[in-house]
């Protein structure tokens, strides 16, 4: 028998929120506490999350900066259906801290370095009491650093680097070992650079490297003797990597002025040097072989736009 289960747009109330900041300044340090009040129409709950921010001064080209915050969602819709989930699921929350500097390094050039540490409470996993189904029982944990050297606007060139160096783990229930995230990403670096040539014609370029996501590898397989068909045997979970991602794309705007509005026409084409990234992991029949799943090659695209 197949059992369907509805949501309907009357229970799927809006999340409601009310947000204040106060801003202080006390000598060279800049302090701005605040407060968001989330109200979360389909579980009914309220939550309140204060959070605090200060930048201070030390030097003319120097801000040293720390914030800490609680940031909170709700569990998923249909996790919530009686049936096939938990309407009795609490608001997912996390503890959000971060600290490092900015610094002026010549003109228009600036370099941010910011360490954070995030704790992840009540997340939604499968629990061992099958009348329940879901439970709040799942914890996690994201720590790393990103950098940001920044060349703003001048009358021809502006870009960035940023570099981001993370860790995200989860468990599913206290007591147990963390493993990383699906989508856990050690290293992320992002390269942008726009040149202006004249007043109407502009160029620019994007490059990313991104570590290959975890996954979960086959070790070995079985055959099921009634089907005829092999039986995947998995190794630990996400204790394998896909390659690493990375990608370049190149766009050049020529722009037409007008009195009144300005027309723009561009081309731009991604992964320029078809980089065959690979998304996931193809298995032979009998699991024996495999090979990886490629993403979109190179891909040029024209486009016209208006402004007025």
């Amino acid at each position: 028998t197949t059992e369907i289960y509805t949501l309907s747009l009357h229970d799927a109330l809006p999340i409601s929120a009310l947000y204040g900041i106060l801003e202080a300044q006390l000598g060279p340090v800049l302090v701005l506490p605040g407060v968001r009040l989330d109200y979360y129409g389909l579980s009914g709950e309220v939550l309140v999350q204060p959070r605090l921010t200060a930048r201070w001064k030390v030097l003319p080209k120097t801000v040293v900066k720390a914030g800490v915050g609680l940031f909170g969602e709700p569990p998923q819709a249909q996790d919530l259906l009686e049936g096939i989930g938990n309407p009795d699921l609490e608001i997912l929350s996390s503890w959000q801290y971060s600290a490092g500097f900015e610094q002026t390094l010549a003109d228009g050039l600036t370099l941010d370095v910011t360490g954070f540490y995030k704790t992840l409470n009540n997340l939604v996993t499968r629990s061992d009491d099958r009348a329940e189904l879901l439970a709040n029982q799942g914890e996690g944990r994201v720590y790393g650093m990103e950098v940001l050297l920044r060349q703003t606007v001048t009358s021809r060139l502006y870009g960035w680097i940023a570099y981001t160096l993370m860790r995200s783990e989860r468990r599913d229930r206290p007591g147990e070992a963390y493993r990383i995230f699906d989508l856990d990403q050690t290293h992320n670096i992002t390269v942008v650079a726009q040149y202006k040539f004249t007043p109407t014609w502009e160029a620019g370029l994007r490059w990313r490297f991104v570590t290959g996501n975890p996954s979960t590898p086959v070790v070995g397989a079985n055959l099921d003797a009634d089907t005829g068909e092999y039986v995947p045997v998995f190794g630990a979970s996400n204790s394998a990597r896909l390659d690493a991602f990375h990608q370049l794309d190149l766009r050049v705007d020529k722009h037409w002025i007008f009195d009144t509005w300005r027309l723009t026409t561009y081309l731009e084409v991604q992964n320029t040097y078809n980089r065959q990234n690979p998304e996931s992991t193809e298995y032979q029949y009998d699991y024996a072989a495999s090979a990886p799943q490629a993403g979109l090659p190179i891909v040029p695209s024209l486009g016209v736009r208006g402004a007025f």
